[in-house]
């Protein structure tokens, strides 16, 4: 069988916050926008659902939260989704885990002088906004 993927890295990031803070923040679709600054360019809001404008076309952006297990589902057009993990450690001390995999049409300089780069990028941007909360 072959796969359709070269790479796959977990990324995560510390936040100082509540867990209540970062879970009501991360299951909203129009907050992407705010943090994925390389990925989301905007996000629309169209009728009952949200429309992201990317390089490669328009597609809906729907976010699946589990508040129980932090589990956050992240689906883009009628793909799989992407999913992602926020953990509480302790009061207002939480860890987001994103993974980030590589597609097999990416080439691998871009992989990693770009995509992996501004992923960091974004989780840092995320902890920013969520610790000024």
């Amino acid at each position: 069988m072959e796969t359709a993927l070269k790479n796959i890295v977990t990324l995560s990031v510390i936040l100082n916050c509540s867990y209540d803070t970062a879970m009501n923040y991360l299951s909203k679709e129009i907050n992407q926008k705010e943090w994925a600054i390389h990925f989301f360019k905007d996000i629309e809001k169209k009728e009952d659902e949200f429309i992201a404008p990317l390089p490669f076309g328009k597609f809906r952006i729907k976010i699946k939260s589990d508040y129980q297990t932090g589990i956050l589902d992240i689906y883009l057009g009628d793909g799989k989704p992407n999913r992602s993990r926020l953990i509480e450690i302790e009061k207002n001390l939480c860890i987001y885990n994103f993974t980030l995999s590589q597609p097999k049409e990416m080439p691998n300089d871009v992989w990693k002088n770009k995509a992996l780069p501004n992923m960091k990028d974004e989780l840092n941007t995320l902890k920013l906004i969520l610790e000024s909360k």
